[in-house]
């Protein structure tokens, strides 16, 4: 369920080191797009270049993160992205 879309929204410190901030958006409803996995959830992040709106440069879930834009987390339930937030330089 793509109505949840934006549910969580955070800014995120320079993840791509492209010199900008990134957008984390928070869809805990997600559940693929056959509807296989109830309310799995997922974050997708969006690049905040010159160029926005950009396409996705990340699709995360409780399984991990891909640049496939069908990746889907194989529990369901987890509502993942629910919440989101930055944790800053995690590799100093």
């Amino acid at each position: 369920d793509e109505g949840s879309f934006g549910a969580a929204l955070a800014s995120l410190t320079d993840l791509n080191g492209d010199g900008t901030r990134e957008l984390a958006v928070g869809v805990p409803n997600f559940s693929g797009f056959d509807l296989e996995v109830p309310a799995a959830g997922r974050v997708v992040v969006y690049s905040m270049a010159p160029a926005f709106p950009q396409p996705a440069i990340a699709y995360i879930t409780s399984a991990g993160a891909d640049t496939n834009p069908f990746t889907t987390s194989s529990v369901g339930g987890d509502r993942f992205g629910a919440a989101v937030a930055d944790a800053g330089d995690l590799t100093g």
